[in-house]
Parts: C-alpha cells; sequence; structure tokens
C-alpha cells in the first residue's frame, strides 16, 4: 500500500480502517509504504501488517531533531 503521511512514525487513522478493511475481504499480508520512516508492524490472526518500512537511506528536506538524520522528533506525531 501507498499510503500514509511523511515522517509520521505512527499509522494514521484512515490507514487502520483500510487495513480492517482489507483483511475482511481475505488479504494476508499488507506491506505500506510512503512514509520514508519505520512504522509498527503486527502478526494477528496469522495476517501481517507492516505500515512502513521505511528506507534505508531517506534525507529529508528539514532535519527533524537538528543535525542527525537518524534521530527524529516525535514531538507532532500522535
Amino acid at each position: 500500500m501507498h499510503y500514509g503521511e511523511v515522517v509520521h512514525l505512527r499509522p494514521l487513522p484512515y490507514q487502520l480502517h483500510i487495513n480492517k478493511h482489507l483483511t475482511s475481504l481475505g488479504v494476508q499480508i499488507i506491506i505500506g509504504a510512503h512514509p520514508h520512516v519505520l512504522q509498527p508492524h503486527y502478526l494477528k490472526d496469522n495476517k501481517l501488517i507492516a505500515y512502513s518500512l521505511g528506507n534505508f537511506l531517506f534525507h529529508p528536506k528539514q532535519m527533524m531533531g537538528g543535525n542527525n538524520p537518524v534521530r527524529f522528533s516525535t514531538a507532532n506525531n500522535n
């Protein structure tokens, strides 16, 4: 799935809704992309959901957390 918001560390409510619908249709694996950061993933009822696998290398235009590209601020992420 190409969904989520860039650099958000948690999935948004609409992503949860989409995943619930897809799993109700029998989808067993959902792998998300787009936020460029790692988001939660879990295995439930033999179904794998990975909201975002992140990027191996991502350089945002505006640094989050100072000059360290590895350290991200979660203050604005719910």
